[in-house]
């Protein structure tokens, strides 16, 4: 609805101002802007001027070629932006047209250029497709910074399997009897060990003669309460571990997120709360984002370690 709302605008807008001033065929270009602005093409490159490209999708499976639509932002109106994939010299123009069908553009002149680009899915390219926006107004050029495609190709049943037994492992663990009662440190010593066991050549799995995960891989982030590791797959796969709640004698542990009673309290209905350790109040479904969050980050800076 806002977007049908804002091209409605938009479109009444230009009306409006054809009739105002006359809009012919011999008339300057003009650059349409969605807070309803009109501006010359741009002159210059200034300082504070910016070009960030995004693609909708970023990664494909191996198989059929597929599309994904590239869309660079920017303060610079120009007739058209243009995209080089790395290494290929293949380049290609990016429109602020509003043509969806040909260039994948929503909204014509919103400061948004757009290209539809077809991946080559016929084999995995985990090094990435990097292809970068760039303006240019005369000799001065603007270039974005790369956006990364890449090509994996789907994990087998084999891989599949692996990681359901180390899941199935660090699950063992934290379904334990008493796991949730031990101190944050104790659980994160538990599901390390677990870890560590797997990547040792001798994981104790039946079935399992190799390690199913990847010696020197396993971190711990008591800030995150989450633990980092990584699946023995290629050359190592991503997988995480959120810990359960710490001492539930402390603030936001269970035993104040669950008082006695606290069912008959809460009318039918109403949604869950939880206490941070802060003290604050969160919807439980907003605390579960904020942990995997916390994870998630966990997980980059990991990556930007191994980069």
């Amino acid at each position: 609805m806002k977007r049908i709302g804002r091209t409605l605008a938009i479109a009444l807008s230009i009306t409006l101002m054809a009739a105002a001033i006359g809009l012919t065929a011999g008339c300057s270009p003009q650059a349409r802007w969605p807070d309803d602005h009109s501006r010359p093409p741009s002159t210059g490159i200034a300082e504070g001027d910016i070009a960030i490209l995004s693609a909708t999708r970023t990664e494909f499976e191996v198989g059929p070629d597929q599309q994904t639509t590239l869309r660079l932002q920017s303060t610079l109106a120009v007739d058209h932006a243009v995209a080089s994939v790395a290494g290929s010299g293949e380049s290609f123009p990016m429109y602020d047209d509003g043509d969806l069908g040909a260039h994948g553009d929503d909204i014509a002149g919103d400061g948004v250029y757009s290209a539809l680009y077809t991946v080559d899915c016929s084999r995995e390219d985990l090094g990435g497709i990097e292809i970068t926006g760039t303006i240019t107004i005369g000799s001065q050029s603007l270039a974005s910074e790369p956006v990364a495609l890449y090509v994996v190709a789907p994990f087998t049943d084999a891989e599949l399997g692996l990681m359901a037994t180390v899941d199935q492992a660090i699950s063992d663990v934290m379904q334990g009897e008493g796991f949730d009662a031990k101190p944050l440190p104790d659980q994160a010593a538990a599901v390390k060990a677990v870890l560590d066991r797997l990547a040792s050549s001798d994981p104790g799995i039946e079935g399992y003669s190799s390690p199913l995960v990847v010696e020197g891989s396993v971190e711990y982030d008591e800030s995150a309460r989450a633990i980092s590791f990584q699946y023995a797959i290629g050359a190592g796969i991503d997988g995480g571990v959120l810990l359960k709640n710490p001492d539930p004698n402390m603030k936001g542990g269970d035993a104040e997120r669950r008082q006695p009673g606290d069912a008959d309290r809460v009318p039918a209905g109403a949604e869950a709360e939880v206490t941070t350790s802060s003290g604050a109040s969160l919807p439980a479904a907003l605390a579960v984002g904020a942990a995997l969050a916390a994870l998630a980050a966990c997980l980059l800076r990991r990556r930007r370690r191994r980069g």
